[in-house]
This record gives structure tokens, sequence and C-alpha cells, in this order.
């Protein structure tokens, strides 16, 4: 089965040199029960089998999963058939090496990958010395002053400012974040990424990103500066919260305030320091000023922790700490006033179903008879659903926001989703009557008048039919380049909604 993975790769593995697994063992591992149980749980020692093959490595493969590397395949080792996808047949990988399991870890303690994966350590720092570079870099901009309430012709106020500057875009998550770079930790991607290499996609990537988003867009001509892009492959909510932390997090001011701004500022962190404060002090204005807006932070971050064998409710816990995080670092780093902006995208449909099998045991659909489960899209669905729930509670608990959730429903699914919300509402106190809901939902839904969410569907990869979902995600896992064409058509509908403009990436 190593002739199958591959010298190259089978090389990349073992120079990493043998390293202590320090997040879950094969042996004695936690194992859940069909239901993906918090309650049952039980204990499975690695076959007897496994220790009649010769193991001859341990080290991390291109996904960060520590693989054990087996010179057969029998019973344990047929059960835990290796992650890579090849170009013959991306349902029927080769054979030789079980998952890595950490159904168990704590997905809200910020925690880094081990000193060993230096591929990971590598790319941290690097991106670390990208945000100080980019914090270094002067921006003169300030805000318009003058734009804000400006008069049209007939006396009336213009409801949106005219926006003189856009914000930086600052993009976080794993491996298809990173692919914007046309790279995996920082290296050339892995031929199982299944690009092509002959048109040099990872480059055609890389323009597709600078052609949308960065300097040669007309989002980044107007740009504050230009975007960063702090994506790890591999990469779960809790090394991303331990990445937030340690110098992914950028600190520069980017717009220029004048000394009445400043004091504001300074008026709003004693008010929020003060233990009581008198009713006839006035807080200085801490809602969202759209003009204010320096950055928007777009976020993609769990299927990993999916990979893992997490299950979807710690998941969706780590995804939760992980937008409570940086709401919390931007309202400290900066002030009250300095409004936030996160895109935020529920996780991106996958057909790699042979993964999703392969990590049985420890997560078995049924334990007893070694029953896997024959796809990760049940586990998606379950933490997309939860996360309308979650968004809610960051906008409620940081009122200075504008938070945008992309989702891969359809557009026809959007009645059903009014539906579900005025469901909640009528559970927290509403009556349900229709014109009430109307009134109620224009309320819940809307922030200034900004939509909530965008249903993406196709451009969100929510495509029924396989050979076309191929198409744009070949090992069923990484957008290609033309899937990076489709999802970026999402991402530029969730700026846009952040920006209240559908012109925003026109040339003014």
């Amino acid at each position: 089965m190593l002739v199958a993975v591959g010298p190259i790769l089978l090389m990349r593995w073992l120079s990493r040199g043998q390293q202590q697994q320090q997040r879950g063992t094969l042996t004695n591992t936690v194992v859940r029960d069909s239901n993906w149980s918090n309650n049952q749980q039980q204990q499975i020692a690695t076959p007897s089998s496994a220790a009649e093959e010769e193991d001859i490595g341990e080290g991390y493969d291109d996904d960060g999963i520590l693989r054990h590397i087996y010179r057969n395949d029998n019973s344990f080792i047929k059960s835990n058939s290796n992650n890579l996808t090849t170009d013959n047949d991306v349902s029927s990988p080769p054979i030789g090496r079980p998952f890595m399991y950490i159904g168990d870890l704590d997905p809200t303690v910020p925690q880094p990958w081990p000193k060993e994966e230096v591929d990971w350590w590598t790319l941290h720092h690097k991106l670390v010395e990208d945000v100080r570079n980019s914090d270094a870099m002067p921006t003169s901009l300030s805000v318009d002053k003058e734009a804000v309430g400006v008069v049209n012709d007939t006396g009336t106020d213009h409801n949106q400012p005219t926006q003189q500057h856009l914000p930086q875009l600052i993009f976080y998550g794993d491996s298809i974040t990173e692919g914007w770079a046309g790279t995996s930790f920082g290296n050339p991607p892995p031929k199982h990424r299944l690009w092509n290499e002959n048109n040099h996609e990872d480059e055609q990537i890389r323009q597709l990103f600078q052609s949308t988003f960065g300097s040669e867009s007309p989002w980044g001509k107007r740009a504050l500066k230009q975007p960063l892009v702090l994506g790890i492959s591999g990469s779960r909510t809790y090394d991303l919260l331990w990445r937030l932390e340690n110098g992914e997090f950028p600190t520069s001011q980017l717009l220029v305030k004048d000394n009445d701004e400043a004091e504001n500022d300074n008026d709003a962190t004693t008010v929020q320091q003060e233990v009581a404060v008198s009713p006839k002090d006035a807080a200085p204005d801490t809602s969202f000023q759209l003009e204010k807006l320096e950055r928007i932070y777009i976020v993609l971050i769990g299927t990993n922790n999916l990979g893992g064998g997490m299950l979807p409710t710690r998941t969706i816990e780590g995804i939760d700490a992980v937008g409570r995080t940086l709401l919390r670092l931007h309202t400290e780093t900066f002030s009250l006033t300095t409004p936030a902006a996160i895109v935020f995208s529920e996780l991106l449909p996958r057909r790699d179903d042979h993964r999703a099998r392969n990590m049985c045991p420890p997560r078995c659909k049924n334990i007893t008879t070694l029953e896997p489960y024959e796809s990760f899209m049940p586990a998606i669905d379950a933490v997309n659903r939860e996360l309308e729930r979650v968004v809610d509670g960051w906008r409620k608990d940081f009122p200075n926001s504008r938070i945008v959730l992309l989702s891969s429903s359809n557009e026809e699914e959007e009645e059903d989703w009014v539906e579900r919300l005025k469901d909640r509402m009528v559970g927290n106190g509403g009556d349900g009557k229709e014109g009430e809901h109307d009134n109620v939902l224009a309320a819940s839904i809307s922030n200034n008048q900004y939509q909530h969410r965008i249903n993406c569907g196709r451009t969100m990869f929510a495509i029924d039919n396989g050979d076309e979902f191929d198409r744009y995600m070949p090992d069923r896992l990484h957008p290609n380049y033309e899937g990076y064409k489709l999802w970026s058509r999402c991402l530029r509908k969730g700026l846009e909604a952040v920006m209240m403009d559908s012109t925003i990436h026109s040339e003014k």
C-alpha cells in the first residue's frame, strides 16, 4: 500500500521524525456510540493484528493528521484507510494509515500544533510577520465627516454616508482559506488536491484573489490597507484561537481620529470599566457607524474539527469561541466606538465520503459492528443549522458589530428559514399573529437595514450533481480555480451586505 502512497509523500512523513502523539492516541481511544452521544463512551484497544505488521514510522500528513504507517494492510488498517485522494478514483483511495481522533479535546481552549510540526510553525511565523508588516504600513485616510449626513436636493438626509474608503479585509481559516495563496502549509499544494499543474492553477487562484479582493480589484484600490490571508491547512477551532492570541490579529488603527473622537474613545473605555455610572452621564455613541469601519473579518473554520471525529455540538462550541474571541479582541484592541464586522461562512459541503468511512474506529455509526458513517454531510448540516443561533448571540452581545452569515442554502429555502426564525420568535414571547410577525421579523433580521444572512446556494457548492460538484472540488473537499471563482461570488455578496452597497465591487 505504500507504493500507492508514493515515495515523495512517504519521505515527507518520515522526515518529520518519530513524534509523540500529543492530542490523543489510537490505543485505548475513547469512541462514540452510533448517536455521537456525549454520555455513552467505551474504550477500544488497537487490535493485535496491527502489532503483527511492521510499523515503519509516524508523522503528520498534508492535512495535518498524525499517521502511523504500516507495511501491510489487514483488519485494523482496512477499517482505517488513508485520507489520500488520488486522481484515478477519489472514492477508492489507497490504504495504509489510520486517522487521528480529536473528539475529546476542548475546541474552545487555545492550543497550537506540536513543536515538531515544522511546516505549521513556519507558516504561523510567516503570518505573524505579515500582520506586523501590514500594521506598520502607514495610512493617511481618515473619516470623511463631510460625507456623513449629506443633504440632497430635496432636503432629505441620505440613509447612508458616502463611503470614500473601504475596510481592510482579513481572511481567517484552514486549507480552503490558505488556498487563496495557492499553497498548503506555505508550500505547493499536495498532488491529491488535483489542481492542474500544467495550467499553473495555484497562480491562477492567486491572481483571482488579487483581481477580486486585492490590489488589482475595485475594492483593493479603495481599501485602507491590502488584505491579509491568514489561513493554515488543517486548522481547527482551537489552534485558530491560539493564533488569534499569538500574533495573527492586526492591531493598528487605520483611521486618523481628531481630539474629540479620541476623547470619546477614552470616555467609552472609562464607562466600560466603571462599576456604576450615573444616569446623567451620557455614554459615547457606540452604535454601528459604517463610515468608521476599518476592517472586515472573513472566517471559515470547523470542517477539520469534524474531520478529526469531533461531535457537531462540540464543533459549534469551538466556532462560537472563535467568533467571540475575534469580537473581544477587536473591542479590547481598539475601542467601543470602533465598529467590527464579520462575514462568517457556514461549513462548505464536502463529498470526501471515504474520509468519513475511514474514521471508524473510533468514530463509528455502530461501534459493535464497526459500521462507519457514510458521509460528513449530516454532521455539517447539524453544525450549519446551529450557526444562526450562534451568530445571533454575537450580535446581541456585541451591538457595535455587523455580522453577515453566508449560507449554502438555496434561494428557494429562504421561506423555510424565515418560518423557522418566526417560530423562534413565537417561542420567545410572540403571539404568532402574522402582522406582528412581520414587524418583529423585520426588527430581528435587520440592523440599520443590513441583510443578516446571504443564501449563496450554488455559489457555495450546494450542487446535487456529483459530476458538476467535482468540477469545482476535484478532491471533493478543496476548491480548484473554478471553485474559487464560484465561491468568490458568495463572498462578494457578503461584503456587499456589510457595506449595504451592491455596487461596491464596481469601479468608481
